[in-house]
Formats: C-alpha cells, structure tokens, sequence
C-alpha cells in the first residue's frame, strides 16, 4: 500500500505540537508541506519538520502530489477551504466543529461523496 502524501493549511499551534509528531510517527502518511498566507509563518514549521511551504492556500490545494490536507483554521473558515480543497479530489481532516453550520457539513459531504473522497 502507497503512503498518503499530506499537507498542512495554517500554521496553527495544534498542528505544529500536536499533529505533526503524530504523522511523522506514523508510516502510512509522508507529510510534504504547509500552506500560509504569509510564508514567514512556515519558517517554524520547516525549520522544525521540512518540508515545502506554500505561499497560499490555493497553492497547497492544487499541488498534485498532496493527496491529503490536514485543515487547523479557525470554523468560520473550515468550509471555504475544505470546499475548494474537495472539489479537487482532496481528502480533508478538519479541527472541530468541522464547519459553524449544518448546511455547510452537509454540502461538504456531498462534495465529498461525489468525488469519492470519503470512506
């Protein structure tokens, strides 16, 4: 079985001391970088763990060998970014509450399903 190529969108304290040891102990998963919108803020984050920063959120979300993305944003914007990431065959891992309305869950499973990537 193939690892699953995963990136970071924001550079959130739980990511870089939760999240991160746990994917890099884990062998099913190669982490390739983090996105911010100010590459300053992914110099921690390199520094600490490698990988590629992103200058911008879209960028990470269109790179073709990230399969995954893990999203540590604040809610209210869990289901922008979820959305876009979705609706080009991403997986997403999302903090809680996944979005601040029913609605938006419900239209990001369905953006999910379609594009089989959900299990």
């Amino acid at each position: 079985m193939s690892k699953i190529n995963i990136g970071i969108i924001g550079t959130s304290e739980i990511a870089f001391r939760r999240f991160l040891p746990a994917l890099l102990k884990n062998d099913k998963f190669n982490y390739i970088g983090i996105a911010s919108r100010d590459l300053k803020n992914t110099e921690k984050f390199i520094n600490e763990y490698g990988g590629v920063g992103y200058a911008s959120y879209n960028q990470i979300i269109n790179d073709e060998n990230i399969d995954a993305l893990y999203i540590p944003l604040p809610p209210a914007l869990h289901y922008e970014w979820a959305k876009k990431a979705l609706e080009k065959g991403k997986h997403v891992f999302l903090e809680k509450p996944s979005t601040t309305k029913l609605k938006d869950t419900k239209d990001l499973l369905k953006i999910a399903n379609e594009k089989k990537a959900c299990t």
